[in-house]
């Protein structure tokens, strides 16, 4: 369960980064599947419980909603600064991975930020953000990112999928919809 562990923590990083959108009653789901391990972990989180508790997480280098990062090699101030040149090019392809098991593009178009899989890969990573919620996320000051002013903005976005990726061993996926179970299906 460990793998799942992680996957699940991850997932509910990114869902405090800004998964969140309009309605009084959505709901954020998880979902984690790993057939080969017999493993599954479904999380439906309202999005009320989201946004009322980022201002309670005090972690090291996150408090009230904000992250904080001191001891790394690259500042807030340098991803701010590389997300202004990104944002300014408009819709455009940034990174392409093509190896044996990856085929992915990371790009622009429409107002969103994607991550998605090419034809023949095996891994398959499917991720779409508004720029707004990044642009939300980099208005924090000085080194803080702003974790609660990206929920914000995802709430106010009307995004339903937000990342689903696949690959031989396990299935993962974080959606956004009006119920409080994860029986919807892709």
């Amino acid at each position: 369960m460990g793998k799942a562990k992680s996957v699940l923590f991850l997932a509910l990083l990114l869902m405090s980064a800004g998964l969140a959108m309009a309605a009084s009653q959505q709901w954020v789901h998880v979902r984690i599947e790993n057939p080969a391990d017999d493993e599954k972990v479904r999380v439906n989180i309202p999005i009320a419980l989201v946004e009322s508790m980022m201002p309670l997480i005090e972690q090291k280098g996150m408090e009230r909603g904000v992250v904080r990062l001191h001891d790394s090699d690259l500042s807030v101030k340098d991803l701010r600064n590389a997300w202004k040149q990104i944002r300014n090019q408009g819709d455009a392809e940034f990174v392409s991975i093509q190896n044996k098991d990856t085929n992915v593009r990371v790009f622009t178009k429409a107002g969103y930020l994607y991550v998605q899989p090419q034809d023949h890969s095996r891994k398959n990573i499917d991720i779409q953000i508004p720029l707004a919620v990044v642009d939300a996320m980099f208005s924090g000051e000085g080194e803080e990112l702003n974790l609660k002013a990206a929920v914000q903005a995802l709430k106010n976005s009307g995004v339903k999928d937000i990342i689903t990726v696949k690959d031989e061993e396990k299935t993962v996926r974080v959606w956004i919809d009006e119920s409080n179970t994860d029986n919807q299906s892709r």
